[in-house]
């Protein structure tokens, strides 16, 4: 049995892993790229880590998981107990964020890093990786182990060490910061046994960079000013505090107007989008790369989602399981040239807090983009034709009723498929059944 490494990078978009967007400096990245199956077109399940990680760990939309990443049910089926119940054993690597905390108790053995202390991160996060090291060189002479990897090195603010923090390493800090994190995850990839192994490696969700109203530091003088104002405003309170936010306001609207003069319309929009309850690919598009021995060296450019991992896994390392269990399919046959039906992405907005839901719901095809309200079919509505407007600029939906009205009956569809297979059952359970019947004279 293989060991199996599921390696989330949070906030990773696909287009800073390949095409022509990326000026990171990646060799290690671009090396597990070219070793494995990398599938371009994945989608998670939502902008929201907890939601996206419940869809991987289930297989299920996470309209049909009925699970919160707030109020995260431990009883919910999830892969890590079928894994132990083949004899895997189970570790984590996981920040110290509730929802991991919670999922990091299904798990044999787990290490909870520091992340919601900035300061204490990064000062630890050399010494929490050479113990992530010394386990992984561990488990190679063990039994098979399934490992479940969180990184949250790309989340805003960035920290960025002064021989990375320059143009030959990316246009902007999120590609420095990248750059830096390949050092560290070549040295993590050195302690895999990828002869014994299979890698994954995705993202839970990407995000609206490098242009934000945060990235006030990209200036000098914003950057001089905030570093000062830290120390000196509060100082002053209540007044001073007042005084750093108005400044701070005002620097974000320097920089916006200054920005609206040189960049795209596509690229302004994350100035507006950051928290709002839209779908862009700039959130949901990401990485996805298989790495192992069997694993064919390829590019897949049909449409995949976060839910087909679990059941790829599978059949990667041969355990057996219920199709009708899951929502995700086995991309194996793709990896193998079969031709296969088209797929389609359910998507939606993460939780604002536990106790709302996400306001947006829709779906990702390779022809079509859809959204709209989760309450309301009628509003919030969005519909892009990707093949004319890949940027998704130009909102058709008003135009084109019979295509919402055909992405709407899809989405009704992804649900109502999932209950029909719920109420199915195997051969083998229908001969379970048809036994105790038997031994209770009722056939």
């Amino acid at each position: 049995m293989k060991n199996v490494y599921l390696i989330l990078l949070d906030s990773l978009r696909a287009d800073h892993v390949f095409g022509n967007k990326k000026s990171s400096i990646t060799p290690n990245l671009d090396l597990l790229v070219s070793q494995g199956t990398n599938f371009t077109n994945a989608f998670s399940a939502a902008d929201h880590t907890g939601v996206s990680w419940l869809a991987v760990i289930s297989a299920l939309f996470p309209i049909n998981s009925k699970t919160n990443p707030y109020k995260f049910n431990s009883s919910i089926k999830t892969f890590i107990e079928i894994f132990k119940a083949n004899n895997y054993q189970t570790f984590c690597f996981f920040p110290d964020i509730s929802f991991f905390k919670i999922l990091s108790e299904k798990f044999d053995d787990s290490i909870i890093y520091e992340y919601s202390d900035r300061d204490q991160y990064s000062k630890n996060k050399e010494k929490r990786f050479r113990q992530l090291k010394q386990i992984i060189k561990s488990q190679n002479t063990s039994g098979p182990c399934l490992n479940c990897i969180h990184l949250m090195d790309l989340k805003y603010p960035y920290t960025i060490p002064d021989e990375f923090n320059n143009n030959n390493f990316g246009k902007d800090r999120q590609d420095r910061r990248l750059s830096y994190l390949d050092k560290i995850l070549g040295d993590l990839f050195q302690s895999i046994d990828i002869e014994n192994s299979i890698v994954i490696l995705s993202s839970d969700h990407g995000d609206y960079l490098p242009v934000t109203g945060h990235n006030l530091e990209d200036i000098p003088t914003i950057q001089n000013f905030m570093r000062k104002g830290k120390k000196i405003f509060p100082r002053l309170e209540p007044t001073g505090i007042r005084m750093f936010e108005i400044m701070k306001k005002t620097a974000a609207g320097i920089r916006k107007k200054n920005l609206e003069k040189k960049l795209s319309e596509s690229e302004l929009r994350s100035f507006n989008n950051r928290n709002q309850d839209v779908l862009f690919d700039e959130v949901i598009h990401v990485p996805l790369i298989f790495v192992g021995k069997d694993i064919p060296k390829m590019k897949i450019s049909s449409l995949v989602r976060h839910v087909d991992i679990l059941p790829t896994v599978f059949s990667l390392i041969g355990l057996s399981y219920n199709e009708s269990d899951f929502d995700g399919q086995n991309l194996v046959p793709m990896m193998k040239g079969d031709q296969t039906s088209d797929l389609i992405a359910y998507i939606e907005s993460g939780p604002a807090n536990e106790k709302l839901e996400g306001k947006v719901i829709g779906l990702r095809s390779l022809l079509y983009k859809y959204f709209r309200s989760r309450s309301n079919p009628n509003d919030m509505v969005h519909l892009y034709d990707l093949t004319h407007d890949p940027l998704e600029l130009h909102n058709i939906a008003n135009v084109n009723p019979q295509i919402v009205e055909n992405m709407e009956r899809q989405l009704q569809n992804l649900k109502d498929d999932h209950d029909e297979k719920s109420e199915q059952i195997t051969s083998e359970e229908r001969k379970k059944i048809e036994d105790e019947l038997r031994k209770l004279g009722y056939i």
